[in-house]
């Protein structure tokens, strides 16, 4: 039984727990972040962006930011190999909306390869939807209440 809990995701946490933080997307292969990615300073990242704890143990994170001053947008979403299909993607990607509606936006934005079909279909059932192409990714957007 998972006994999540949301905390805020800061540099001092992420120096303080990175091999936790980098192991979560380990099993993707090609993913890109790495400790520059995380320590990144980006409009209102600290204030938005949170780690998801179990029992103490960093498993999965988002990373958000302010953009513009009425779009939230998601930049890394990584939940650990073995907590996938637990219910904790879902749990998150309700706090983002959260998160994004409590800042008073109107939309929450990301990113999804054009290949990730298993990604698209995560978000499009929780309220995504496609606004978009970039490359190889596709651009989906939640517009918030």
């Amino acid at each position: 039984m998972m006994n999540i809990s949301f905390e805020p995701f800061s540099a001092k946490l992420f120096l303080s727990r990175e091999p936790e933080f980098l192991s979560i997307a380990a099993d993707i292969p090609g993913d890109y972040w790495q400790r520059a990615h995380f320590l990144a300073d980006l409009p209102d990242k600290w204030a938005l962006s949170f780690a998801v704890l179990d029992k103490g143990v960093a498993i999965a994170y988002a990373i958000l930011s302010r953009p513009e001053e009425m779009r939230i947008h998601l930049h890394h979403f990584m939940v650990h190999v073995d907590f996938r299909s637990s219910g904790c993607g879902s749990k998150m990607i309700g706090e983002c909306v959260r998160r994004a509606t409590a800042a008073d936006v109107q939309t929450l934005s990301l990113k999804v390869a054009v290949n990730s079909d298993a990604a698209q279909r995560f978000y499009l059932r929780h309220g995504f939807s496609q606004a978009g192409q970039e490359g190889e990714y596709f651009r989906l957007e939640h517009i918030l209440p």
